[in-house]
């Protein structure tokens, strides 16, 4: 597929066509599930994380990002009950893992494990049990040196007179051996964090929860080292043949500047429910877009849905699910120029 670049109306001095050096194409990965997560492990390979079946499991890549189905095996069982996955991995090579179940009603619970950089994961903590104030689909995870976190949904409920919220909870060491509650932080300033994404902002050390609600615009909420509110930037873009991004569901920095993984879509492109392409943004350190990367280029009614990315050095692995099989792809960045 040939690299299709997407000029943004305004941005920071940088060129997208500087930054992003090559796009290879989509790559059938051979896997069906979903919410894949791409991650590089200690074994110095790419790995696929995803759910199916209920249980988070696991499959090495080849270089050519197909699955080596010899590797394919459980991460963390479920026992049948997870639904939706969230996956970060921390610094030291460990992932934080966070994944919705519908135990009473959809979206009323959550657990979390953490998993060592060898694979091996600890107990699994359900820090949302049965919770009418939390809709756990599609949650934000981050893993830093600083903060180990996931964020959810609320749902307003008129007979308990709840309104919209979103909830952050921070896991502590004793939280993820199963000997502590999570300790919750109220997110209410931020967009609904259903399919957003959470990423720690090194240089200003803040936390960043990045949305794209849709109608071209992106918005980063920031928190401060306190998980204080200190701001909101609003911002707005245009993609190739009008494109809406939305549904910003990956997000790293790499230097100043931040990769936001996403899907585009024309909204009467016919694209079944929330189905699109998949694309790439580039973002400044002052959340100004750089510019666009499309990755995929589907006829309609059936797109990709639920993307994630994971980097090593200069190359970034995109990895989705399209009609419950995964895909995967390659962008190779210039780190000189950033």
């Amino acid at each position: 597929m040939p690299l299709a670049l997407l000029a943004m109306l305004a941005g920071p001095a940088w060129g997208i066509d500087d930054l992003v050096v090559e796009v290879g194409p989509p790559v059938e990965v051979g896997v069906d599930g979903r919410h894949g997560r791409p991650f590089l492990g200690a074994d110095g390979l790419w790995h696929l994380a995803h759910g199916r079946s209920g249980s988070l499991h696991d499959v090495v890549l080849n270089e050519d990002l197909t699955a080596d189905l010899s590797t394919a095996g459980f991460l963390v069982d479920g026992a049948g009950r997870f639904v939706d996955h969230g996956l970060a991995q921390c610094p030291d090579g460990s992932l934080l893992h966070a994944a919705s179940a519908n135990l009473e009603r959809p979206d009323d619970s959550a657990a979390v494990t953490w998993i060592s950089a060898d694979l091996e994961p600890g107990p699994t903590v359900w820090v949302v049990d049965r919770d009418p104030t939390h809709v756990t689909n599609d949650m934000a995870v981050v893993c830093t040196a600083e903060l180990r976190a996931v964020a959810f949904a609320g749902e307003g409920d008129w007979d308990l007179e709840i309104p919209q919220r979103n909830w952050l909870h921070v896991l502590s060491e004793a939280t993820l051996a199963g000997e502590a509650a999570s300790e919750i932080v109220p997110m209410h300033e931020a967009e609904r964090i259903n399919g957003t994404s959470l990423v720690w902002d090194a240089a200003s050390e803040q936390l960043v929860s990045v949305a794209m609600p849709g109608g071209s615009s992106l918005r980063a909420t920031l928190y401060d080292r306190d998980l204080r509110w200190s701001g909101r930037i609003s911002t707005s873009f245009r993609m190739e043949d009008d494109r809406q991004a939305y549904w910003s569901a990956g997000t790293l920095q790499v230097g100043e500047l931040f990769v936001v993984v996403h899907l585009a879509r024309r909204f009467d492109q016919g694209f079944a429910q929330d189905q699109g392409d998949i694309a790439l943004t580039l973002l400044g350190p002052d959340f100004l877009a750089i510019g666009s990367v499309m990755l995929t280029a589907y006829d309609p009614p059936v797109g990709a849905m639920r993307p994630a990315l994971a980097r090593d050095g200069d190359t970034l692995v995109v990895a989705w699910d399209r009609d419950g099989r995964f895909e995967a792809a390659r962008v190779r960045l210039d780190l000189d120029a950033i």
